[in-house]
């Protein structure tokens, strides 16, 4: 609250406060109708201290003198140091009465209905406040302030740069500036903002948007080094562990973010959120431990749950069943009909769609995911979303996460219209407004249950047809969207529809590209021709290894003399541990087992220049990881498996042009492996044309499968319309 001066506030001694109160008591002796001696030695009191005695000698003030506009104001001021805000608010407006151009009352007014939880009433008078006086900084910032609790981020943003503007030091306008660009996702500005503030003052809560501004970003290992920082001075800090943790995920640092979650576990069990549990479950799962994962998941299930949490668990938890080799194909289906079920459930019926029933006009399409930014669906989608033909579809994407990042940008700039719908900022009724608002015609989910998707809107069937693609290897489980775009070669006719809520449309050739980028490095020379070790590879996920992985691989390496298997993202001593003992079961001799930890993609390019074959973990494939293995010269052995998780080295083999590595049988692919290491010369052969074959197959062409992805819009749109026909 502003404070006007009419006297000194310098803090008084003893002796000096007993001289002034006996000067004022004498002054009102000789003459106790005078106002301002009421008035000054109320103030004194104030300042002292003694609000409580300062009231009545305002009051008597304002009696004698009630013209005098600051009195008013003060006397606010003094109620609201005394938490009486509805006796401040009174005296703030009566103070603008009685001089209407006092731009001090006018903020002061505001900044009082602001602590009362009215920010509505506050905009009018501290927009009256930097009216009369255009660069009160303070009132600038108040004003941002209002702005900002009811939702107008763009405009608090610009009030906070004006205060700012006014007072280049006024550290809260700095702290509530960075705050609305937080709101507004504008995370460049929150790091050039926060890092040079950070050097003149600590704050955590800058700090923390510091670190979620980098993360959101991309940049995580920035992010990681704040939240370490943050973390030596607040170790106990629930959002400070929490972002810790995720960092450490999205650096597949797995290890770590298990090893701070057992800590604050044993240290400081209340800093661990549900939340945090949640994705301690998922890391533990990712780093190998699932059977660890799988309990403390039955745990939680058996705990009252906020939706989001509800959400994010049941979601997580059909994701680890679809890569545990103990449970059926049929059960999975099970679970996830039944997590779709319960989704429709809560979405209720939905409005009868009016989009315009004419097969042959130009279609509103909309683009549903998590993973617009530096992420393996991204980088399948971007090449088909730049051959999409815009005279015939207008695209929507609808993106629904916190990170923006350079790839972010790329795949906005090939859209038409663009939309941010994160979960915690737009629920799944609202969004499903949206989306009918846009009219969109069809709607394609590029998330399935993987993480920050958007099934819950789905579920409301706010486009008259919704589809699933690229996201998820399987049913999303709502009956709600209509299709699930794949290919014969992961879900040939007849074996994996029993699987699907939804109806299997198959692409000719392939559902997806696979990619050449130019962020690979060259091919490197066969490592077994420069060593008299053959090397194995597994550098997919440690959580696809499983005990009959281990047992197969280990058949290879030991029908193979003198070869290694080299094993990706070993990031403890705790994982490494379990996945010697895991392999201990079937391979006498653990030293042909060697490990890497996680690392950046580009060093991560290099591992394969040690690697001679690759090794397919089944019955969750590998995708992306196949084709880095692919696009670095390494063939690939996989095992086609009767589900559609289980069947993705089959068509990236088959759009590399080798078939023959697709083992039908875990002998064959004992055999398939045994015998390719023998031929040196074949895998040199393969490793030097891998790329320039994948590049030129005319069915991994971009323009060629956003044809075809087209056509079965247009098919499925016209069926559509044609029903329409028939009511």
């Amino acid at each position: 609250m502003h404070i006007p001066a009419p006297i000194t506030r310098s803090p008084l001694t003893a002796q000096e406060f007993a001289a002034q109160e006996l000067h004022y008591r004498s002054t009102l002796s000789a003459n106790p109708n005078h106002a301002e001696t009421y008035y000054r030695f109320g103030m004194m009191k104030h300042y002292a201290g003694f609000s409580v005695d300062a009231v009545p000698l305002l009051q008597k003030a304002i009696s004698l003198a009630p013209n005098q506009a600051n009195y008013d104001n003060d006397l606010g001021i003094v109620f609201a140091s005394l938490g009486n805000m509805a006796a401040a608010t009174q005296h703030f407006k009566d103070a603008c009465v009685k001089k209407p151009n006092y731009a001090e009352a006018h903020r002061n007014l505001g900044e009082a209905h602001i602590r009362q939880g009215d920010p509505v009433a506050a905009i009018a008078p501290l927009q009256q406040a930097v009216a009369i006086h255009p660069s009160f900084a303070a009132a600038h910032n108040s004003l941002g302030c209002a702005f900002l609790q009811v939702g107008k981020q763009a405009t608090a943003r610009d009030a906070f740069k004006k205060s700012l503007l006014y007072d280049a030091n006024n550290a809260d306008a700095k702290m509530n500036l960075i705050t609305s660009l937080m709101g507004l996702r504008q995370y460049q500005e929150v790091v050039e903002h926060s890092i040079p503030f950070l050097r003149q003052r600590s704050s955590v809560q800058v700090a923390i948007q510091l670190a979620t501004a980098l993360s959101a970003l991309g940049r995580y290992t920035d992010s990681l080094s704040v939240y370490k920082e943050l973390y030596s001075v607040c170790p106990e800090s629930p959002a400070v562990l929490a972002g810790l943790q995720v960092v450490y995920g999205l650096l597949k640092r797995y290890g770590e973010a298990i090893q701070l979650v057992r800590l604050a576990l044993q240290n400081t069990p209340g800093s661990v959120t549900q939340m945090m549990e949640i994705m301690f479950a998922q890391h533990l799962h990712f780093a190998g431990e699932r059977e660890e994962s799988r309990i403390l998941i039955q745990r939680l299930l058996t705990q009252p749950l906020a939706t989001t949490s509800k959400r994010f668990l049941g979601d997580f938890t059909n994701f680890a069943l679809l890569s545990d080799p103990s449970v059926p194909p049929t059960e999975v289906f099970k679970s996830l009909a039944a997590a779709g079920a319960r989704l429709e459930e809560q979405a209720g019926r939905h409005p009868q769609h009016t989009n315009l029933p004419v097969a042959s006009r130009r279609l509103r399409i909309g683009y549903v995911s998590g993973d617009f930014k530096d992420h393996p669906v991204a980088r399948f989608f971007l090449p088909l979303l730049k051959q999409h033909d815009k005279s015939q579809f207008e695209i929507f994407a609808y993106y629904s996460s916190d990170v923006n990042d350079s790839v972010t940008a790329e795949i906005g700039a090939f859209c038409d219209h663009w939309r941010e719908c994160t979960e915690t900022s737009v629920s799944a009724i609202e969004l499903a407004s949206l989306i009918r608002s846009d009219a969109i015609d069809i709607l394609i989910d590029l998330s399935g249950i993987s993480a920050n998707n958007r099934l819950d809107a789905f579920a409301h069937k706010p486009a008259p047809v919704q589809m699933t693609w690229i996201g998820m290897a399987s049913s999303t489980g709502l009956r709600t969207i209509d299709y699930r775009i794949c290919d014969e070669h992961t879900d040939p006719p007849g074996m994996t529809e029993q699987f699907h809520t939804e109806e299997l449309i198959r692409l000719p050739g392939q559902a997806a590209p696979l990619i050449l980028s130019e962020e690979y490095p060259d091919v490197s020379p066969l490592p077994s021709t420069q060593s008299s070790i053959f090397t194995f590879g597994s550098l997919n996920s440690t959580y696809k290894l499983n005990p009959s992985v281990a047992q197969t691989w280990s058949r290879i390496l030991m029908a193979v003399p003198e070869s290694r298997l080299l094993v990706c993202g070993i990031d403890s001593q705790e994982t490494q541990l379990k996945v010697q003992a895991l392999f201990a079961k079937f391979l006498p001799d653990l030293s042909k087992l060697s490990f890497q930890k996680s690392c950046p993609r580009h060093e991560f390019f290099g591992l394969f220049s040690q690697v001679d074959i690759s090794l397919d973990p089944f019955p969750y494939n590998g995708g992306t990881t196949t084709m880095h293995s692919l696009m670095m010269g390494v063939p690939v052995i996989t095992v086609a498996g009767n589900s559609s998780v289980s069947r993705s080295g089959v068509v990236l083999l088959n759009t590399a042009g080798l078939p023959q590595l697709v083992a039908n049988s875990l002998d064959e692919y004992v055999d398939i492996a045994v015998d390719l290491a023998k031929n040196r010369s074949l895998l040199s052969d393969l490793r030097n044309s891998l790329r320039a074959r994948i590049a030129t197959n005319p069915q991994n062409d971009p323009a060629f499968i956003t044809r075809n992805l087209e056509a079965a819009y247009r098919k499925c749109w016209t069926r559509w319309c044609a029903e329409q026909t028939e009511r």
